[in-house]
C-alpha cells in the first residue's frame, strides 16, 4: 500500500480539509452579515428619512437606524445604529447612549467593529471631513482634528467637550487576531 492511500493520512487529511473549510466560512459569515445588515440598514434609513423617526431594520430588532456617516473620500458609508450593544454592532456601528446626538453640543460617541464597519478609521487622517445625516433631517460636517490610541478602561477620551465633538472609537490594533483588547483607536472630529 502507497503512503497516500493510507486510510489514516487519507482520514487526517479530509479532517484538515474540513476544518479549514468551517474556518473560512465562519470568517465569510462574518462579513457576509456586516454587508447584508447594511444592505437592510440603507432601508430602514430611507424609512426614517421619510418618516422624521429612527426605524427599525426588522421587526423583531431591538435596534433602529439613528444616523448616516459617510466619508466620501474613501468612498465609506454606513448607517450608525441607536445603541452600541453587541446586538448594534453585529450589524453596524452604533451610537453610545448617554452621549449627544452629533451636532448637539458634547462629545457624541460612535463605536465600530475594527475588522468591519470600522477597518476604515485606519484610513482617517487629521483634516479629513466626515459628514453625518440625523434621523431629524439635519446634516452635518466634521473634520478630523486628532487620532490616538487610549486604554479602553479611561474614563474619558481625553476630548475637549467645547462645542459638537465626535468621537469615532474601534478596537486596537486594527490587525489583532484576537478581538477585544485593552486599547482603542479614537479618532475625533470637531463640527465645521
Amino acid at each position: 500500500m502507497r503512503p497516500n492511500e493510507h486510510p489514516f493520512i487519507r482520514l487526517v487529511a479530509i479532517v484538515f480539509v474540513a476544518t479549514g473549510m468551517l474556518m473560512a466560512s465562519d470568517g465569510l459569515y462574518i462579513w457576509s452579515k456586516a454587508a447584508y445588515g447594511q444592505m437592510l440598514l440603507e432601508k430602514s434609513w430611507e424609512r426614517t428619512l421619510v418618516n422624521s423617526r429612527p426605524d427599525k431594520p426588522w421587526s423583531w430588532a431591538d435596534i433602529s437606524a439613528l444616523i448616516r456617516m459617510n466619508i466620501p473620500h474613501l468612498n465609506h458609508a454606513a448607517v450608525v445604529l441607536d445603541g452600541a450593544n453587541g446586538e448594534a454592532l453585529a450589524w453596524g456601528p452604533g451610537h453610545m447612549p448617554g452621549t449627544p446626538l452629533p451636532g448637539d453640543p458634547g462629545i457624541s460617541i460612535i463605536a465600530g467593529h475594527r475588522d468591519t464597519h470600522f477597518a476604515v478609521l485606519g484610513k482617517l487622517v487629521v483634516g479629513d471631513d466626515i459628514f453625518i445625516e440625523r434621523y431629524d433631517g439635519k446634516q452635518l460636517k466634521f473634520r478630523v482634528r486628532e487620532r490616538k490610541v487610549v486604554n479602553a478602561n479611561a474614563p474619558d477620551l481625553g476630548a475637549k467637550t467645547e462645542g459638537s465633538v465626535l468621537a469615532l472609537v474601534t478596537c486596537w490594533p486594527l490587525d489583532a487576531l484576537k478581538a477585544g483588547g485593552d486599547e482603542r483607536l479614537v479618532v475625533l472630529a470637531d463640527q465645521i
